[in-house]
């Protein structure tokens, strides 16, 4: 983590640009190995970091969509079963940030892109019940909640009207190379305040390159 930290100072310097964006945890992350495996009080990097001015985006990559077959962790197809398994998560997702002394802040509740055969009546209203119980007790702890997805499923399934509580932001991934965040289709008077949306441009083999709609740049590891 030391070596890559180090790496993003110059890219920060250059940009004015002082965000990153990590995993924080999840089912999904604990069994891919996607977040730093040890207590918090051993994050150095983090309480650096953060005394260096640095803001953050925390990622929590819990369960995925019960359609995502790739997938060994998912969200129960009874929805009252998925928003008791929402609101669990946001509970351990809170727990954590405030571990990491990032309580009353934001993280990104990351559903890994899914495709919904054709017939089938119980992801997409899982993922909905999912994702607003999620946000509801992200609120209730204090905090903020973005959701990292597809731009197709955040359309679909993560908009007022699909959801009761809306996330707070979304980050999608473009891929287009330009700093902005315009992630269509979604409509540009969903989240369309500067803060509210932010978007993977570009990738490589040791980070993602982000932007959001003050063209601020990102980075995920």
């Amino acid at each position: 983590m030391d070596d890559l930290v180090g790496d993003l100072v110059p890219y920060a310097d250059a940009t004015g640009a002082y965000v990153m964006g990590f995993y924080l945890g999840g089912a999904t992350a604990n069994a891919a190995s996607c977040y730093i495996p040890y207590p918090p009080s051993q994050d150095p990097w983090l309480v650096n970091m953060t005394c260096d001015g640095w803001d953050f985006q925390p990622i929590w990559d819990d369960l995925q969509a019960p359609c995502n077959t790739g997938m060994s962790h998912t969200i129960s197809t009874n929805t009252a079963t998925a928003a008791t398994q929402g609101t669990a998560s946001a509970d351990a997702a809170s727990s954590a940030l405030t571990a990491r002394g990032l309580q009353k802040s934001i993280a990104y509740l990351d559903i890994e892109q899914y495709s919904v055969p054709a017939g089938n009546t119980t992801c997409s209203p899982a993922v909905r019940s999912y994702v607003s119980a999620w946000v509801a007790e992200m609120h209730r702890n204090g905090n903020q909640a973005g959701v990292y997805s597809s731009r197709s499923n955040i359309l679909a399934d993560m908009v007022p009207g699909a959801v009761t509580n809306v996330p707070d932001q979304i980050w999608g991934a473009l891929y287009n190379n330009q700093a902005n965040s315009s992630l269509p289709p979604i409509p540009s008077n969903l989240w369309g305040i500067s803060s509210e949306r932010i978007s993977t441009r570009a990738i490589s083999s040791r980070s993602e390159e982000h932007t959001s709609e003050l063209q601020s740049h990102h980075e995920l590891v």
